[in-house]
């Protein structure tokens, strides 16, 4: 769990080749695994907040994880849901492209086939996420529980069937907290 904005960085460098100094020093010190972080949904500082085309900050973080990984380092794309459905905040790790954005309409389906990404989904409540989850086989957890906008989380929802099922991983600690 790394913020650096790599979906955002990577289409202000020019697509999903543009230079990340931040992966060559991690892969210079040894690391093997990188998850950077994409910012999805609300919330987080409006220095944190998804550009407007979330979709095309998605397939930049995607593609620019396949092209940044090697047989050593493996880049795999993660994004922290800002003021997720569940409540707080909930990083989704991605073992293959998934795409999503927030604010589910009325009468809107869950998913519809996007004709630039393929398969959308449209998040709008807590049984929209997690069946995403599910279907995706996504590995979902928290950062900084009880901390931060996670306040009161996972203690809020620790009786729901999601904060019970395998896909839900746990909670993480960030350093200084």
């Amino acid at each position: 769990h790394y913020h650096m904005n790599f979906g955002l960085r990577l289409l202000a460098g020019g697509g999903p080749d543009a230079d990340i100094p931040d992966l060559q020093a991690l892969k210079a010190i040894g690391i093997n695994i990188v998850s950077p972080v994409d910012n999805v949904g609300i919330g987080g500082g409006a220095g944190n907040r998804p550009p407007a085309d979330v979709l095309k900050m998605l397939a930049a973080s995607i593609e620019g994880a396949r092209r940044h990984s090697d047989k050593d380092f493996l880049v795999m794309p993660d994004q922290e849901f800002y003021g997720s459905v569940l409540g707080g905040h909930t990083d989704l790790l991605l073992s293959h492209p998934v795409y999503w954005n927030y604010g589910r309409a009325a009468g809107q389906p869950l998913v519809e086939d996007n004709p630039t990404y393929g398969k959308v989904y449209h998040i709008g409540a807590a049984d929209d996420l997690f069946e995403m989850v599910k279907r995706e086989d996504i590995m979902m957890s928290m950062p900084h529980p009880r901390t931060k906008n996670n306040a009161g989380f996972p203690d809020g929802f620790k009786d729901k069937a999601y904060f019970k099922d395998a896909h839900y991983q746990g909670i993480g600690y960030r350093w200084g907290m």
